[in-house]
C-alpha cells in the first residue's frame, strides 16, 4: 500500500507518475474519505493529537463526510472571534464538528422557564453554545440542518433562548414538527430527508400582514421580533461551516475580518437568481444592499465560469441572463455588464470593498 495524494504524485514527473497511472488502470487507487471507518479514525486520531489545524484542509475528511449541514449565525461569529484563547476556539470548533457528525450530549439542557426546548444548549467550559435543528429546502426536497445561534455566557443564555422562542412562535406546527423529528444510526443522530410535493410552510399566516394593520392583527411575539432590526433573529445572516470558514474563524482577531458569502433564504435566492433588474423595498437594515451585492458577485462568478469553460451543473448558472453577457470585440473572453446605483458615496465605497473581499 502507498499512502499519499495521487494527484500530487502523478504530477511529480518522476517514477511516481507511471506508478499512479498503472494503479489507476488496474483500479487500485482508493480514496480514504470514501471509507466511513477510515474517515472516523482520521478524525479521532487528529483530535487526540490536537492537530485540528490539519482537519481544516479543503480536502479534509471532516468536512467532506459530515452528516449534518451546519450553519453559523453572524452573532456566533462575533462571539467566537472575541475569544482570546486559541485552545478554547479549537474546543468550540471541535464541538461543532462533532455535532455535524451526529454526536449528541446526554447532559440535560439548562432549565429555562417557559422554553419549548427546541433550542439546545451545550456547555463548552464556562460558555454555552445555543443551537437548534431546522429544515432547509434544496432541489425539491427538505432536509434537517443544524443552526448555531450564539455562544454566550450563562447570564445571557435565558435572553438568547427567549429571542428564539419569539421566533419559533411565528412558525407553523407542521414546520416545528419536522424540526423536532429525530432519526438515529447507532449512537449517532442523522438528518431526516423528505421528498414531498407540497411545501412545508414556515410562518403562520398572521406574520404576513400589511404595515398599517400590524397593530391589530399581529401577535405580541411577532411585534417583539420586529421591534429592532439589529437584534432580530429573523434577519440574522448565516454561514455554512466549511474548511474555509473554519480557517477564518480560527485566524480572525475581530468580527470584521471574515468576508464570505452567507446562506441565502428562499426569498433571497429568488432575488439573486432573477435574471433581470432587481428593485427591493424594505426597512433599513434588513439586508437589501447585501442581497443585491451578492447578486453582483454571483453574476460575475458565473460569467467567469462560463468564459473558462468549466463543467458546472446547470443549476449553478440558473441566474445568468445571456443578454447580460457581452462578447469582446476582439473575440476574447466575455464580460458581464452590471450597474449598481446608489446616492451614497460612502455606501458605494463599502460595496466595492465588500466585493473585493468576496473575490479574495
Amino acid at each position: 500500500w502507498t499512502v499519499g495524494n495521487a494527484h500530487t504524485l502523478s504530477k511529480s514527473g518522476t517514477e511516481w507518475t507511471d506508478l499512479v497511472a498503472d494503479a489507476e488502470r488496474r483500479k487500485c487507487v482508493f480514496c480514504a474519505t470514501n471509507d466511513a471507518a477510515i474517515c472516523k479514525l482520521v478524525v479521532q486520531v487528529k483530535q487526540e493529537l490536537d492537530e485540528l489545524d490539519d482537519l481544516l484542509n479543503a480536502d479534509s475528511a471532516v468536512f467532506s463526510k459530515t452528516r449534518w449541514k451546519v450553519v453559523l449565525s453572524d452573532e456566533f461569529r462575533k462571539s467566537f472571534t472575541k475569544l482570546k484563547s486559541t485552545q478554547l476556539r479549537k474546543e468550540v470548533l471541535q464541538k461543532l464538528i462533532r455535532l455535524g457528525d451526529g454526536w449528541r450530549t446526554t447532559v440535560k439542557n439548562i432549565d429555562i422557564p417557559g422554553a419549548s426546548h427546541i433550542a439546545k444548549i451545550y456547555k463548552v467550559r464556562n460558555l454555552y453554545l445555543v443551537w437548534s435543528t431546522d429544515v432547509e429546502k434544496t432541489e425539491g426536497r427538505y432536509f434537517q440542518i443544524i443552526r448555531i445561534w450564539d455562544l454566550v455566557s450563562q447570564q445571557n443564555v435565558a435572553r438568547t433562548v427567549q429571542h428564539l422562542e419569539n421566533l419559533f412562535s411565528m412558525y407553523t406546527d407542521d414546520y416545528l414538527d419536522h424540526c423536532r423529528r429525530v432519526q438515529t444510526q447507532g449512537k449517532l443522530e442523522v438528518p431526516m430527508v423528505w421528498h414531498i410535493e407540497h411545501d412545508i410552510i414556515r410562518f403562520n399566516k398572521d406574520c404576513n400582514v400589511d404595515a398599517h394593520e400590524e397593530h391589530n392583527l399581529v401577535d405580541t411575539s411577532y411585534a417583539m421580533e420586529n421591534s429592532k432590526v439589529s437584534e432580530s433573529f429573523l434577519l440574522m445572516k448565516f454561514y455554512s461551516l466549511s474548511s474555509g470558514v473554519a480557517k477564518h474563524l480560527l485566524t480572525a482577531t475581530d468580527g470584521s475580518e471574515i468576508d464570505i458569502p452567507f446562506e441565502l433564504t428562499d426569498e433571497e435566492q429568488i432575488i439573486v437568481q432573477f435574471p433581470l433588474t432587481s428593485f427591493i423595498l424594505g426597512r433599513s437594515g434588513t439586508g437589501k444592499t447585501t442581497v443585491l451585492t451578492m447578486k453582483l458577485i454571483q453574476k460575475e462568478q458565473q460569467s467567469l465560469i462560463a468564459s473558462q469553460g468549466l463543467n458546472f451543473d446547470a443549476a449553478d448558472l440558473s441566474g445568468v441572463d445571456d443578454n447580460n453577457i457581452m462578447p469582446l470585440k476582439n473575440g476574447g473572453d466575455s464580460f458581464v455588464k452590471q450597474v449598481f446605483i446608489t446616492v451614497s458615496p460612502k455606501l458605494c465605497s463599502a460595496i466595492k470593498d465588500h466585493i473585493c473581499g468576496l473575490k479574495r
